[in-house]
């Protein structure tokens, strides 16, 4: 019995004892779910991953527990819900979409696959789940069962109806916890074939409230001014670390002795860690300016954001923006233009998907609210008049459009009134519909 802030207590089931009892999870205490948060959210780090973890895991047990349809998936959940934060990075978020951005995005696959030779796998095959499944499933690509997948990764997913009330909980933000009925979400939902999950008449009210937790945790917390920045500092720090071999991957997950090194790498940890690879690598040309870099993050010395700047789609600036080698490029052609480095002095971020589209787009049609797709919701859905308009209208407010952001190092005697009209220029060069656009596609 684990004591929780939100549910009370948590039983561990006996079978997943030692997973829970390993090393490899216990690391997870010594992650943060929120690692940047803003200054006045003095209490934000107190929310870690291994807290979430087992809320998951708890969720997963109690959605079994109230449908019929998902008692064959209940190792496959309980076991992902453990696993999937087993194989973070510290300060995950931002260190993962680096990996991502510079074509390493398969690490966590292979440190699952690798996971198969430790107690977590021998008590995986013990209770007779496919670890393929596993990863499909913490991958988001667990196509078998559409349902299952989305109930643990969607809007709706057990990890969102978990994060969203235990971060306003350590925040101090008390809707963001009040406003999600965990039970009333899970017991609202039906999986009479396991490709969709329809959210009942019953349940629109505890799903609008969901969506309203959404908005008021991301305009708060989640889209911080100076979160967004430390973010895109480290992940600029793990790009320049990958991407020039200082740190080598590869020789930390599969050394002789599996994980030793990874497995020591935490929140509290990982800037020592990787400033101890840039004195292995003083010879490295980069090695400076990532020790800058990594010094600037961890003394929380920002860099000066002075341009916010709306993409269009289908032009070739939108097109830049997709992929590492056109980014270095703008922030190359920006570096130039004004006289600084490239490599240290520059950070140009963009999400690749809208805030709308990352939470809506990938259910695909799965989530439906009363037989609707929860794109097409209206204001009468059935014969029951539901105040769906107010959903929609929430979700209109998401951010649509993909807003590219430009960050200087603060170097003395910069005039950044001049930077910034220099940014806007280059930046509206590329702001053009790609002439190689074919419109009829």
């Amino acid at each position: 019995m684990v004591l929780d802030v939100l549910y009370g207590s948590i039983g561990v089931p006996e079978k997943l004892k030692d997973i829970v009892n390993s090393w490899y999870f216990q690391r997870t205490g010594e992650i943060t779910v929120q690692p940047f948060p803003d200054p006045f959210f003095s209490n934000a780090s107190l929310n870690t991953e291994k807290e979430h973890a087992l809320g998951v895991m708890h969720l997963a047990n109690l959605a079994c527990d109230l449908h019929k349809e998902l008692k064959p998936f209940r190792n496959l959940l309980t076991i992902s819900a453990l696993v999937h934060y087993m194989i973070e990075f510290p300060i995950s978020g931002p260190f993962e979409r680096a990996l991502a951005k510079i074509g390493k995005d398969d690490v966590g696959k292979r440190i699952m696959s690798l996971m198969n030779s430790t107690e977590v796998g021998e008590v995986v095959r013990r209770l007779g789940v496919n670890l393929e499944d596993i990863i499909s499933i913490n991958t988001d690509s667990y196509k078998d069962f559409p349902a299952v997948n989305a109930l643990f990764n969607s809007v709706v997913g057990l990890k969102k109806i978990d994060y969203l009330p235990r971060d306003g909980h350590h925040i101090g933000i008390e809707p963001g916890r009040k406003l999600v009925d965990h039970l009333a979400l899970l017991a609202m939902m039906g999986f009479s074939d396991l490709t969709q999950i329809n959210i009942r008449p019953e349940g629109v009210a505890a799903f609008e409230n969901l969506i309203s937790a959404y908005n008021i945790m991301f305009t708060e917390v989640y889209l911080g001014p100076q979160k967004h920045v430390l973010n895109d500092m480290f992940e600029k720090a793990v790009i320049l670390a990958v991407d020039s071999s200082i740190l080598d991957l590869q020789d930390v997950l599969e050394s002789s002795s599996f994980g030793i090194e990874f497995f020591d790498w935490t929140d509290r940890n990982i800037f020592d860690h990787l400033l101890a690879y840039v004195m292995d690598r003083s010879d490295h040309p980069d090695a400076e300016h990532l020790g800058i870099l990594l010094k600037a993050i961890k003394g929380r010395v920002l860099y000066r954001k002075i341009l916010d700047y709306p993409v269009k789609d289908k032009t070739t600036l939108s097109e830049k923006l997709l992929t590492y080698k056109g980014i270095s490029e703008l922030e190359g052609i920006i570096a130039s233009a004004c006289g600084l480095n490239g490599t240290i002095d520059v950070i140009v971020s963009c999400p690749n998907t809208t805030l709308r589209d990352q939470l809506l787009k990938p259910t695909n049609g799965v989530i439906q609210v009363c037989g609707v797709p929860l794109f097409q919701v209206s204001e009468k859905v059935g014969h029951r008049e539901v105040p769906s308009l107010s959903i929609n209208k929430l979700i209109d407010t998401w951010q649509t459009l993909q807003v590219a952001h430009v960050y200087i190092r603060s170097i003395p005697g910069l005039d950044f009134s001049k930077i910034m009209n220099a940014c806007r220029d280059i930046l509206e060069n590329f702001q053009k519909v790609r002439p190689d656009y074919d419109d009829t596609k």
